[in-house]
């Protein structure tokens, strides 16, 4: 079971532990991020306080609390094995697009053929202008 620290759920904390971190590490970049990361968190608080400590504790009651992290992830799935079904459902469609089985744009498929094969019969009834 993964790890949570002790501020996970809460933004505002999350992105300033990171950026003392990133700091500590040296690592430029990160800092940048971190430090633009936890300025629109505090921008955030100051618009809207009573909002952003509402959803800092429901964030961490989510977080560190087992019956609503589990009713949460029942609700939204495994990440790990969502993640690995929309890569298989690439995959797969990459497939048969190499293959030409999938209507599409270049209308390959069956489709592609019937607009072939509707375009070498000809036409029987003639097309009069409608009023």
């Amino acid at each position: 079971m993964k790890e949570t620290s002790a501020v996970a759920g809460v933004p505002l904390l999350e992105d300033a532990t990171g950026l003392k971190e990133a700091i500590e590490s040296k690592n430029w970049a990160a800092v940048a991020i971190g430090a633009v990361g936890t300025a629109l968190d505090v921008l955030t608080a100051v618009k809207d306080p009573f909002g952003a400590v509402f959803a800092a504790g429901v964030g961490w009651l989510m977080e560190h609390v087992g019956p609503l992290k589990e009713a949460l992830d029942a609700l939204t799935g495994n990440a790990d094995e969502v993640k690995a079904q929309a890569e298989t459902d690439q995959r797969q469609q990459r497939t048969g697009e190499r293959l030409g089985r999938v209507d599409g744009p270049g209308q390959e498929g069956s489709a592609g053929m019937e607009g072939r094969r509707r375009r070498r019969l000809p036409q029987t009834a003639p097309t009069t202008p409608r009023p």
